[in-house]
C-alpha cells in the first residue's frame, strides 16, 4: 500500500468520485474545505472535455469549494500527467480550512496560459463538477451557484 504523505485540494470535475477513482485508486478523502480569496473560472479549452475547465483565479472576498484529499506519490504522478504538468497546468501550494476549521497546507493545479476570455463548459463537465460537490456535501448554497454556471450548446 502507498504512503498518503501529501494533501490535495480539488475544484473541479476531481471532485468528483468517479474521476478519482479511475485516476488514482489509492486516496483518502479528507473532506470539504474552502479556499478563500479566490474564485472557480474556466480559462482553458479541453479538447478531452470539449470545453471550458476549471482554474482558480485570485479574487478578494471570495471562495472556491471543493475537496480535500490525500494522496501519495502515485496519485500524483498520475494528476500530473492527467492536468499536463508544465504545460496545461501547474502546482501550486494554497492553504485550505476544512469544515471543522482545521487549516491544511495542499497542493492544487491552476492554469498556465489563462484564455483572456472565459471558455464555458459542456454540460457533461459542469454536471461531473455538480455530482462531486452534491456527494462531498460541500454547502448547498455553492451547489446552488455551480448550477447556474452558463454552458456550451453543441450544435
Amino acid at each position: 500500500m502507498t504512503t498518503l504523505n501529501r494533501y490535495y485540494f480539488a475544484y473541479g470535475s476531481n471532485m468528483s468520485a468517479w474521476v478519482m477513482s479511475e485516476l488514482c485508486v489509492e486516496h483518502d478523502i479528507s473532506g470539504p474545505a474552502r479556499l478563500d480569496n479566490y474564485r472557480l473560472a474556466f480559462t482553458r479549452w479541453s479538447s478531452g472535455w470539449r470545453s471550458g475547465v476549471s482554474d482558480i483565479i485570485d479574487s478578494p472576498g471570495d471562495v472556491v469549494w471543493g475537496v480535500l484529499y490525500r494522496i501519495g506519490d502515485v496519485c500524483h504522478d498520475a494528476l500530473d500527467e492527467m492536468e499536463n504538468y508544465g504545460k496545461g497546468y501547474t502546482s501550486t501550494g494554497v492553504d485550505v480550512t476544512r469544515f471543522d476549521g482545521k487549516v491544511f497546507h495542499a497542493i492544487t493545479y491552476t492554469v498556465i496560459e489563462k484564455s483572456p476570455q472565459e471558455v464555458m463548459p459542456s454540460r457533461h463537465y459542469l454536471d461531473t463538477i455538480v455530482e462531486g460537490a452534491a456527494q462531498n456535501k460541500l454547502p448547498a448554497d455553492y451547489i446552488k451557484r455551480l448550477k447556474q454556471i452558463r454552458v456550451r450548446n453543441y450544435i
